[in-house]
Parts: C-alpha cells; structure tokens; sequence
C-alpha cells in the first residue's frame, strides 16, 4: 500500500507485554479480558498552558474538562477512569494549577454527567 501514493506511508505495530496502543487508547490484555485506558507516547512531556499565562480561566478551565472528557470516554473502568484523573492532577500541578481550581472542575465534570437536569 506505500506504493499508492508518495505521501502517504503505513506502518504496523505489534502488542508488546499484553499492552497494545491505538490512537490514543492504550489496550491492555488482561486474564483473556481487555481493559482501555490513555495512551500518551513515551515523548509525552506533560506541559500544557501553564496557569500563569495570559489566558481567561475559561479556556484553562475548558483544556481539564477536555481531558477528563478524554480519560472518561477512553477508561473502561472506574479504577482506570481513577489513575488517569490522578495523572491529570499531577500533570496540571506541574503546570501550576491550583488544587482546588482542580478539584472544583473534577466534581463539577462528575456533576454535569450524573446529576439529573431539570427541565
């Protein structure tokens, strides 16, 4: 298939120590079961708009509810959905977040999912 046009290449990869990465999906074969969490390439740095920038809080606001709309749609479980949410937090410390500004948006995510809406 490398043949049919000049700029487009295909690779292939293989599932190495039962995990298995597509997309961002990272595929974990476990006990003739599989599980999904995110998959972040081994060159993944971690940075992202740092709090400090000069952005509205909106937008910082937004990039978390993004990822944890990411870790939510992708994790297959409850545990899993739990050490993504946990890496984001580390993550998002690293970038200067403030911990209650995280833990406000992680609630308000959960809320926004579970909670009836009148109407």
């Amino acid at each position: 298939m490398n043949n049919q046009h000049a700029s487009m290449k295909f690779t292939s990869e293989f599932e190495s120590n039962d995990i298995f990465s597509f997309l961002d999906i990272k595929i974990i074969r476990e006990n003739n079961k599989f599980s999904t969490s995110v998959y972040r390439k081994p060159t993944f740095s971690g940075v992202f708009t740092h709090y400090s920038s000069f952005i509205d809080e909106t937008y910082k606001k937004s990039l978390l509810f993004t990822l944890l709309f990411r870790c939510y749609s992708i994790c297959s479980s409850f545990e899993k959905l739990h050490e993504e949410i946990e890496i984001l937090r580390d993550i998002f410390k690293r970038n200067s977040y403030p911990s209650i500004l995280l833990d406000q948006c992680i609630k308000t995510f959960f809320q926004n999912l579970y909670i009836p809406k009148k109407g």
